[in-house]
């Protein structure tokens, strides 16, 4: 696991050093809290892609990796204000897949990202993961997952 992290950070790192195009519309990131969140898997690695669409849209594929689960979800995400910067909502699927099933769910979010820097984004989120309840290890179904994470624009 570890590995893949540091991978991931040299990969991101070079991304960010980059050249920046006028109009970012592509973005590599990770999540902070589902890599340390010991309810979430005992923390997973994770990466996601996001790719505008529009001027207010994009969509958004990740995939998450613990000890016994791995995450696969793409989401239609749109903002509200302005692309990197205000209020967004996403809806989208998952497929979850452990050593002893696989299912796929519904996910919905609804958060906030702003712009800190020429390629850098922040942001948070509350995700809404409607999937059987005890794939995730989890007492019931809607599962509610706090975001928090980082993203590099290309």
């Amino acid at each position: 696991m570890k590995k893949n992290l540091i991978l991931l950070a040299v990969l991101l790192c070079f991304l960010a050093l980059a050249p920046q195009s006028a109009l970012a519309s592509n973005a590599v990131g990770i999540d902070g809290i589902r890599l340390i969140d010991k309810n979430q898997d005992d923390g997973m690695t994770n990466a996601f892609f996001q790719h505008a669409l529009s001027r207010t849209t994009a969509v958004k594929a990740g995939f998450a990796s613990g000890d016994d689960l791995t995450i696969i979800e793409v989401s239609y995400k749109g903002y509200n204000q302005r692309y990197y910067n205000g209020t967004f909502y996403e809806l989208g699927g998952a497929y979850v897949d452990d050593s002893d099933d696989s299912e796929i769910g519904f996910t919905a979010s609804l958060g906030y990202e702003t712009s800190i820097a020429n390629s850098l984004v922040v942001g948070g989120a509350v995700q809404m993961m409607l999937i059987d309840e005890d794939i995730m290890r989890q007492e019931e179904s809607p599962i509610f997952l706090p975001r928090l994470y980082a993203m590099f624009t290309f």
